[in-house]
């Protein structure tokens, strides 16, 4: 399973990624987990605003993969990449806040432009083997998000404490 937005089609000042989800490979391994594309072009003026907050992202070639450039701030926030052969790549520029992700398991965490941001955790979150998986009680992502442009609910409608657990899914 693998989500891809392509915002060139979009209509200026949108909203593109503000979601939870959960991108779960149950074969074998797909290109991306959350792609998008803003236009790379100098002429054109790159208005998609772009939000990738409170997902659970695991084992895909690329994790999280942003190309291009935006004039307002690329937010990643409180997501959880594991297992992932490229947790976060980013091809571009722009201003991006980036803060309160895990990484984990994966065969790297970070290439070109993309960096572990502030607040980064990087130790098992122990993923429970439902689907989407849940981060142990506890455990490393339990309340470690931050309460920034995050949803009141997780992927399943269960309200989020403050502050929130890393990824789609508020362990039990």
């Amino acid at each position: 399973m693998a989500l891809v937005f392509d915002t060139r089609s979009l209509a200026e000042d949108a909203a593109v990624l503000d979601l939870p989800v959960a991108v779960i490979n149950t074969r074998t391994r797909p290109s991306w987990g959350v792609r998008t594309a803003i236009t790379k072009s100098s002429s054109r003026r790159p208005r998609q605003l772009i939000h990738v907050i409170g997902n659970t992202i695991e084992a895909q070639n690329y994790g999280l993969y942003i190309v291009g450039r935006s004039t307002f701030p690329i937010r990643v926030l409180n997501n959880l990449l594991v297992d992932n052969s490229t947790a976060f790549d980013w091809d571009g520029s722009g201003t991006m806040t980036n803060d309160h992700n895990l990484y984990f398991g994966n065969s790297s965490n970070f290439s070109r432009y993309a960096t572990g941001g502030s607040n980064r955790v990087t130790t098992d979150p122990g993923l429970s083997s439902d689907v989407p998986p849940i981060p142990a009680a506890g455990g490393s992502a339990d309340q470690a998000g931050t309460s920034s442009y995050a949803s009141s609910t997780d992927l399943w409608t269960n309200s989020r404490p403050a502050p929130p657990s890393i990824g789609a899914v508020e362990p039990r």
